[in-house]
């Protein structure tokens, strides 16, 4: 469940930002990087213990084309196509409404004013994830919150 929740909400944001993800109130991993996204993969560095003896190693990455090779890293593959869908979002913004499909899978983004959209993304059908995202004047992703699985992903700003 959690490795679905961290692909979705790495479906928009900010390429040169960096973010902090929580789950159920939890520091969990770091994202440094979304530059990657364009290559098929996403790599996070897991930051919880927990989550680090799940995972057996200290990075994690979800590729949906050529596997990457990287050292210390696990590996997943993105059956699911979430990265495609963020790929999608990362070169657009979301409308006021608009609905994404990306094989089975559906998101649908409701942007009532520039600042906040609200997503609700069915996968076969089903409910599998719904919350808000809150973007900057620059269109940045500044707060990405799921209240379906309980976890968010932060903008952590730069330390100048």
């Amino acid at each position: 469940m959690f490795k679905k929740f961290v692909l979705l909400l790495l479906l928009v944001g900010s390429v040169n930002a960096k973010y902090i993800v929580y789950y159920r109130g939890f520091s969990i991993a770091e994202i440094n990087d979304l530059s990657s996204i364009h290559q098929e993969y996403l790599r996070v560095k897991v930051t919880s213990k927990i989550y680090r003896l799940i995972s057996g190693k200290p990075y994690v990455c979800y590729y949906f084309g050529n596997k990457p090779e990287f050292p210390d890293t696990k590996f997943h593959m993105d059956y699911q196509r979430y990265l495609a869908v963020f790929k999608m979002l990362v070169e657009e913004r979301p409308k006021f409404q608009q609905l994404l499909v990306c094989g089975e899978n559906d998101v649908v983004m409701q942007c009532p004013d520039h600042s906040i959209c609200s997503y609700t993304y069915y996968e076969a059908g089903k409910l599998f994830s719904k919350g808000q995202i809150q973007f900057d004047q620059n269109d940045e992703i500044t707060l990405m919150k799921d209240s379906y699985n309980h976890a968010k992903i932060v903008r952590v700003e730069d330390k100048k």
